[in-house]
């Protein structure tokens, strides 16, 4: 069983609300998984959903991570290269007590410390 799947479902719900197409939900690659792929006009959202009851969800997402998630992201343009005109934006969403916060992923500084 997938113990993050309720937090997922929210941040579905959450992404829905607010106009946004999920496309894909776990896609995986041999890098790792993206949680959510979702799309609004010409935005394209890959997003890392990590939930908690107490405590901070955003503190289990280090440079490691988002380079996996970085990596899968090009593996998914390689099956979906259609999905290259998009603009695309890496969010936490982070869902404490039904609550979700979107917290933007900057890439460069965790690919270039990782390379």
């Amino acid at each position: 069983m997938n113990k993050g799947k309720p937090y997922e479902d929210i941040a579905c719900k959450y992404l829905t609300q607010r106009g946004y197409e999920i496309l894909f939900r776990n896609w995986h690659s041999k890098f790792g998984e993206i949680d959510i792929v979702a799309l609004k006009g010409k935005k394209l959202v890959i997003a890392e959903v990590k939930g908690s009851q107490k405590g901070f969800p955003i503190w289990r997402v280090d440079c490691k991570k988002v380079k996996k998630i970085y990596l899968t992201y090009l593996s998914l343009l390689e099956t979906y290269p259609e999905l290259e005109r998009f603009e695309v934006v890496f969010l936490t969403l982070t869902v404490s007590k039904k609550r979700v916060k979107e917290i933007k992923i900057v890439l460069d500084d965790c690919i270039n410390h990782l390379q």
